[in-house]
């Protein structure tokens, strides 16, 4: 059984690295026991039967192999992808927020009820994060200029303030502009 996990291993690191059979030496049963054919050195019946279900599984790996779209490149070669976070100086904009309005609040956290509101914003108003992140009241909060608005309750403009990524549900408040 070790013997087929490394057949398997090798062949679909092949497949993975675009490499071809003549690229990677694959040892065969009869490199790994030392016999030219295995089937005619073992006794044992359910050995041979063994061995022969081993070679015709690496016959199919290999067939599968044959099979594969050449114009892919090898994993080692694709773009890696990387997760798309938010961070200073990226674009956000509001989601989620169907029930009410974003808060901008200004100390970040919930710890002062509705005292520390300076404003609001509405599903798809865009904002650049300038702070953070900072976790307050077991969230995360991010301190974000808001493009083209005002802080009504303070009157600044633009409405600077802090802002949580999700809510303390855990719905998503704030999403990554790509």
């Amino acid at each position: 059984m070790q013997y087929f996990l490394l057949i398997v291993k090798t062949i679909l690191a092949m497949s993975l690295w675009g490499c071809d059979r003549e690229t990677i030496s694959v040892p065969t049963i009869s490199d790994v026991i030392g016999v030219e054919d295995p089937e005619k050195q073992v006794d044992d019946e359910q050995t041979q039967q063994y061995i022969k279900a081993q070679n015709e599984r690496i016959e199919e790996l290999e067939r599968q192999l044959e099979g594969r779209d050449d114009d892919d490149p090898p994993i080692s070669d694709r773009e890696p992808t990387v997760p798309k976070v938010i961070a200073i100086g990226k674009i956000v904009f509001v989601v989620n927020a169907n029930n009410h309005d974003l808060h901008i609040r200004d100390p970040a956290g919930l710890h002062l009820g509705e005292r520390n509101i300076i404003g609001h914003m509405q599903n798809g108003i865009r904002g650049r994060v300038i702070g953070g992140p900072k976790e307050v009241s077991n969230l995360i909060w991010w301190e974000i200029e808001w493009f083209g608005g005002n802080c009504e309750i303070t009157n600044r403009a633009p409405c600077v303030g802090w802002s949580a990524e999700f809510d303390v549900d855990g719905t998503q408040l704030l999403m990554l502009e790509e």
